[in-house]
């Protein structure tokens, strides 16, 4: 449709970046301004180019109020459309030709991030997710090649998969796709798009591929890569995006055990590093992996459970749905100049847009309200404990192929896990209770 040298308006294509299905995107200048930007052109017909026009529009209605990738314009040309966005920064630096700044890239260079930068990439990233999903918006296909750097700072790219919420099909690259969105249990939600990133985190951390997860180098200092390995752990599991509170005494309690672990590992301790609170036995890691399997194996969901988990299902969406609208309401409302006035004298306000964090922390005062609202409700109980379960499992299958850890103890891992899971027990008898009178 287009090739290099072309013009496409008022912008001359340098190089192509990238060809793909739903179209080609260019390193572009801008003849009258000189400034470089990317350009996308999207071949017309068919459902891929509709999809995108119409993500593309949505997404130009908030970006300009955040630092998410900036398109700067959209415009019809023979036989598609195209649109203008930031251009990732140049990963070598000026010196020959233009190679784009990607995650992707910057793995095939190096083979892996170090683990302080491999963990910031991620936090860059999943600020940012959480303004596209404070506006109702996911973006379906993080991976590697759609993590661009620019202006140094790691942002999510390839918007060509944006879909509203309540619109969201399953999308994505094989690998990044969680096995919930996978196998139709439920429509893409928020939690796929940083499940994908928890395999992203992973890749650029352990320089793997997504399908080897949780296989880990045998060479990386865990030590250092103890905070990435908690994130992407969790990601994995389903339990979404962080939130920003101080951690319940129990959580604290975990992160200790698990920092202790990996500290004691990395310095060589001879001596156990954790006893099981309980008084168990001590355990190495595939001991405490099997009895976890074996537990979860022997408390399998009762037959009750299985008959109203669909309504448990619609309570979780319903609840979703209300901490979605009250979050939005919060973030949409108008921003007076009295609360300009206080973000600016804030410390914490680093942002370049003052309006953005008035609305942002706004967001953020909503969705902590509605949690402590619900602090007690089962069916919220039930969904996060779920996801702690799967998590901690995972913890224990990511340590057992660690033979840094061939001789811990893991007794304290296995303690934690078993609670847990008594806890989501406990969790389904309250919601049988609860919604078994009102089955159909």
């Amino acid at each position: 449709m287009y090739e290099v040298g072309d013009r496409v308006e008022s912008f001359r294509l340098l190089r192509e970046c990238g060809r793909g299905s739903c179209g080609t995107v260019f390193l572009a200048e801008n003849v009258v301004t000189g400034r470089r930007h990317a350009l996308k052109v999207i071949p017309a017909g068919g459902g891929f180019s509709e999809r995108e026009l119409r993500g593309v529009m949505n997404y130009m209605e908030f970006c300009p109020r955040s630092d998410l990738m900036q398109i700067t314009h959209a415009g019809r040309v023979d036989g598609g459309f195209y649109y203008v966005m930031d251009a990732a920064d140049d990963l070598n630096g000026g010196n020959g030709e233009y190679l784009p700044d990607t995650l992707e890239n910057r793995l095939k260079r190096d083979g892996r991030l170090s683990p302080s930068a491999a963990l910031e990439m991620a936090e860059q990233v999943e600020k940012r997710l959480g303004f596209l999903h404070a506006h109702g918006v996911l973006h379906r296909d993080i991976k590697p090649a759609n993590i661009l750097y620019i202006r140094g700072e790691a942002v999510p790219g390839d918007i060509g998969l944006l879909a509203e919420d309540a619109r969201a099909t399953l999308a994505g690259t094989p690998g990044f796709i969680s096995p919930e969105a996978a196998g139709g249990v439920r429509p893409f939600a928020p939690e796929d798009d940083f499940y994908a990133l928890g395999k992203t985190l992973y890749c650029a951390l352990t320089g793997y591929s997504p399908e080897k997860y949780p296989a880990f180098p045998p060479d990386l200092p865990l030590g250092e890569c103890k905070a990435a390995i908690g994130l992407y752990n969790r990601w994995c599991a389903g339990q979404g995006a962080r939130r920003r509170r101080a951690a319940s005494p129990g959580n604290r309690r975990r992160a200790v055990v698990l920092a202790g672990v990996l500290a004691a590992v990395t310095v060589a301790v001879a001596v156990p590093v954790l006893r099981y609170v309980s008084g168990a036995p001590r355990m190495t890691a595939t001991a405490a992996l099997a009895e976890a399997e074996r537990l979860t194996s022997a408390d399998a969901s009762p037959e009750e459970f299985a008959r109203i988990r669909p309504l448990v299902e619609a309570e979780r969406k319903r609840l979703f749905l209300e901490r979605a609208e009250r979050t939005t309401a919060a973030f949409n409302r108008p921003v007076t100049k009295d609360e300009l006035e206080r973000a600016a004298r804030d410390p914490e306000n680093h942002s370049a847009n003052t309006e953005d964090f008035v609305r942002i922390r706004r967001s953020d005062a909503a969705g902590e309200a509605f949690d402590r609202e619900h602090v007690d409700d089962p069916v919220i109980g039930y969904f996060e404990t779920s996801r702690q379960v799967e998590a901690e499992l995972n913890t224990l299958r990511h340590l057992a192929t660690l033979p840094q850890l061939a001789d811990a103890d893991m007794s304290a891992q296995l303690n934690d896990f078993a609670a847990s899971l008594a806890k989501l027990k406990e969790l389904e008898k309250q919601l049988i209770r609860r919604f078994e009178v009102s089955r159909p």
